[in-house]
Order: structure tokens, then sequence, then C-alpha cells
């Protein structure tokens, strides 16, 4: 998932000659030769300056001719070179930008109002930047439990298990009898723990027609519970008609040992607005990573969120786990589709991989 894009090198064109230099240098050998002639006899003057004349003047035009030919050569092709530089970085960004549909979506918080407690103002959103939360209400991932997320997922997406086909289980605790329930329930045995690079290869199958269910279970102790499910598809006809579906572009991984770079790269190749205004999440705050998203939208005149910049989920939920990228996502997806704003979310692990992802209203 790590975007290898490669750095294509500038070229400039080579110095324009300087004619002057040129010119003077003949018209000095010409006048060296006439000074010369002046020394000789009539008849063998005439001879010099009808034979030596004819050919400086041919070498001045083949020099000139030559230095021309060769600085417009250069010119035209450092100019398909940068033309050819901006058709690689489109199709570039065509690559990175590549989105699947977030059909329907469900997140279980440790907040009685879920989502919403992050359209308030500031200073009412819940601060617990040291303390693992339970979920609200202690929710049980039981048959009941089930069937209420189930029949959400088809209120937002009717018939969609018609269409689904895989189901990626993320269980914090590598629960048994959690995948058997939703094995019983949606009779498709889920993929635990699977790759990222599995999940998203999605991305690059245009033709595929079906739906995949990501269901995260976050219940460790140490880190605050949730329990999410999202609903994915590439196809366009799956789209709800109410306008209640986002785009996830393509998700990058970050390498945190050059994050400057990387920041500035996925600035440059996702689908982040330079007109719209859009919201940034940070599930852990780091503040190295902080500043470079805020210096690079500064110079990149990126249209940001100024009233709050940078949103950092750990000042909700403390330390995030290390597998929590999937679980934020579903987070910010719901976001983003209550305010109607993209969102961006940085997702650093100092465990693992970290990871990027622009969420897009449809």
């Amino acid at each position: 998932m790590y975007w290898k894009i490669p750095s294509i090198p500038n070229k400039t064109p080579i110095e324009k000659p300087n004619y002057k230099v040129i010119l003077f240098f003949f018209v000095t050998i010409m006048a060296a030769v006439y000074a010369y002639s002046v020394t000789l006899a009539v008849e063998q003057k005439t001879r010099l300056l009808f034979i030596a004349f004819p050919i400086i003047a041919l070498l001045f035009f083949a020099c000139i001719s030559f230095l021309y030919v060769r600085y417009q050569h250069s010119v035209i092709t450092c100019q398909n070179w940068e033309k050819e530089k901006e058709i690689t970085k489109r199709e570039w960004q065509a690559w990175c930008q590549s989105s699947v549909i977030s059909i329907a979506n469900v997140i279980y918080t440790p907040d009685k109002d879920g989502t919403d407690v992050f359209l308030q103002e500031a200073e009412a959103v819940p601060m617990f930047p040291n303390k693992p939360r339970r979920l609200f209400n202690l929710l049980q991932f039981d048959n009941n439990f089930i069937a209420t997320l189930d029949a959400q997922l088809e209120k937002q997406s009717p018939l969609y298990r018609s269409y689904l086909s895989k189901i990626y289980l993320f269980d914090s605790n590598d629960s048994i009898s959690n995948e058997k329930l939703i094995y019983e329930h949606w009779q498709l045995k889920p993929i635990r723990s699977p790759r990222y690079q599995d999940i998203f290869s999605a991305y690059d199958d245009a033709e595929q027609n079906k739906m995949f269910l990501i269901v995260t279970i976050q219940s460790q102790a140490k880190y605050s519970e949730f329990i999410s499910a999202q609903l994915f598809s590439t196809n366009q006809q799956f789209m709800n008609s109410n306008n209640t579906n986002v785009k996830v572009e393509r998700v990058m991984e970050i390498n945190t040992k050059d994050i400057n770079n990387e920041i500035v790269k996925y600035m440059d190749y996702s689908g982040i607005s330079r007109k719209n205004t859009f919201q940034t999440w940070i599930t852990e705050s780091q503040q190295d990573i902080v500043d470079n998203v805020l210096i690079t939208y500064t110079e990149k005149n990126i249209e940001f969120d100024k009233t709050i910049p940078i949103r950092s989920l750990a000042l909700s939920y403390s330390t995030p786990h290390p597998n929590a990228f999937l679980t934020y996502l579903s987070l910010v997806t719901e976001i983003s589709l209550k305010t109607e704003l993209d969102q961006v979310l940085i997702h650093p692990n100092p465990h693992g991989a970290s990871y990027a992802v622009y969420i897009r209203r449809s």
C-alpha cells in the first residue's frame, strides 16, 4: 500500500548561445585576413580575399546554425519532458485517487451520542486523553447485537446481503465465538485479521460487482472500545440515491522516518481539495506530524479548517489500538456524512505501518 511513485528529475535547456561572441570571433578573423592581405600583391590579395571570405562566412553560418539548432532542440526536448512529466503525474494522481464507495456504515463508540459529540463546539467534545473508555451501555457482541447491526446496514443498503461476497474481521481478542456468530448470521466465513493490501485490492478491480464488509471489534481493556461495520464496493450501481455515500480514496502507507516528504507526496497526489474546506483527523497526537501537515497545507495553499486545523481522536479516546485504523475510518466516514465535509484521516502507528486516507463526499 506504499505509494512507490517514481521521482522524475527536472530537465533544463542548455544555456542560450552568446551569438555576439561568435560574431566578434569571426569578424576578428576576417579583419586579420584582410590586414594580412594588405601586405600582399594585388593579384595575391584578390585571390586570398575571394577564397578566405566565403569560407569564413560559410563557417560562421554553419557555426551559428549548429548552435541555434542545438539550443532549440534542447528547449523543445525540455518542453516535451515537462509535458510527459505532467502526464505521468496525472496518471499517478488518478491511481492514487481511485476509490471504493462506502455503501453503509455503523459504528458504536464509548459516547452515548456516538459521533454526534464531534459536531458540537470544541469545548463540549469529551476529553479523556489518558483514560480508555468502555462502550456506551456496555454493549455485548451477541446474536441480538448482530441482528441490530444487520438491520442498520439493510436500512442504508437494501438487499445488500444478496451482493455481499466477503467479510473481513478485525477482532482485538481474536475471539472464536465472535467469528462463529458472524458466520451463523451472514453464512459467510469471515477472513480474520487480513492484510490491508488484500482488503483494498478492490481499488484496482473496477469490474468487481460484489460488496465486502469490514467488521472491527476493539474490546481490549487498555484501549477504548469500539464496534464498527462498514460496507464497501467499487460498483457505482450500489450507491444510494439519497446521497449518503462517501468515497474512500486509496489508502497510503506512510513512512514515518521520512515524514516531511511523505506528507508532501500525499498532498500532491491525493484528491485533497484546494478550494473546499475539509477536516483533518489524527488518531494519535504526534507533534512532528501535526507541524508537517499544517506547514504543507500552507505551502500548497490548501483551504483547511482554520478554526481547528487538526482534530485529535486520542484526546477523546486515549491511545489508539495499533490496529485501529479501520475502526477510525468508519468513525470519520460517519462524521463526513453528518458534516457533509470531506475528511483526512492520518493514523501514525509506532508499532507498525502508519496510514493516511482522504474521505470525500460522493
